[in-house]
Order: structure tokens, then C-alpha cells, then sequence
């Protein structure tokens, strides 16, 4: 199932900003949009554009220790064929964007990406401080190497 073929009627999307390599290394995010997107989000370019423009557009906890470009935010989506995937044995913080309070908590991927491998709530403050009823969808199956629409 392409993302051009998915309608939801309330579809936020995850995005994260890929570990920046430098002398100073800036922290890695894992940032929920505040934007709501019903419609062809453009596949995984037009997502990831959606998604930098959303963080630069809004505040969010964490912002002020990153600069933000297309080369290191992309949208933690899937494709029928083709997942962006998270940096392996790297730290991510959450946040939320439109709220300075929303997040804090961290999870660490392995070494394929694979994290935070736990069952831990994503609703409370220091994650994306979200209601219970919010939906998110990243058309990701539980198993990364085979996607599928998943809620």
C-alpha cells in the first residue's frame, strides 16, 4: 500500500532528526508534528519536507541544540517497499513539537536502528505528552524489514 493511497482522517506524523557527525555532536530527536495530515503527504521526500518545515516552524523542547536542514530530518515513515530508518547505537531524545514542555525521556537504538525496544507508554510528559485517544501512524510494521499499514 503506497502512502498516496492512504486517507485517514487524523494522521500525525513521527519525525526524527538523523544523528549529526561532528566534532560537537548535536543531540538526535524523535519529534512528533503538532501538523495533522489527512491526504498524500508526497511519499517519503514530500513527508520529510513536511516534517522540517514543521520543526522549523514551531518550538519545541530541544530545538535550540540542533540546526535544522533537509539533510538530517526526515519523517519515520514507510513505503510499501522502502522504511527511513533511525542511526544504529544512537540516543534520541523526544519532544513534541509546538510545546517547550513535551518531552525529555530518551531511548537508545541498537545496532540495526532498532529502538527503543520497550513497551513504555509514548503519552506522558517527557515523552510527547499526548492524550490517550491520539492517534499516530507511521505506516511501520512491528517488523521494519517487511512494512505494512500498522497503527
Amino acid at each position: 500500500m503506497s502512502l498516496q493511497k492512504i486517507i485517514l482522517t487524523r494522521v500525525i506524523i513521527f519525525l526524527f532528526l538523523i544523528p549529526y557527525t561532528h566534532a560537537l555532536v548535536e543531540p538526535s530527536y524523535f519529534v512528533l508534528t503538532s501538523g495533522e495530515y489527512s491526504t498524500n503527504l508526497g511519499n517519503l521526500t514530500g513527508a520529510d519536507s513536511k516534517c522540517l518545515t514543521d520543526l522549523s516552524n514551531s518550538t519545541w523542547l530541544g530545538k535550540s541544540n540542533v540546526v535544522l536542514n533537509a539533510d538530517k530530518v526526515e519523517a519515520f515513515l514507510c513505503t510499501s517497499s522502502l522504511c527511513s530508518t533511525l542511526a544504529s547505537n544512537t540516543e534520541y531524545f523526544f519532544a513534541k513539537s509546538g510545546s517547550t514542555t513535551a518531552g525529555g525521556a530518551s531511548f537508545t537504538t541498537n545496532g540495526s536502528g532498532i529502538g527503543p525496544a520497550d513497551s513504555t507508554s509514548w503519552e506522558g510528559l517527557t515523552y510527547f505528552n499526548v492524550s490517550s485517544d491520539t492517534n499516530w501512524w507511521s505506516n511501520r510494521a512491528p517488523d521494519p524489514t517487511s512494512p505494512t499499514l500498522y497503527f
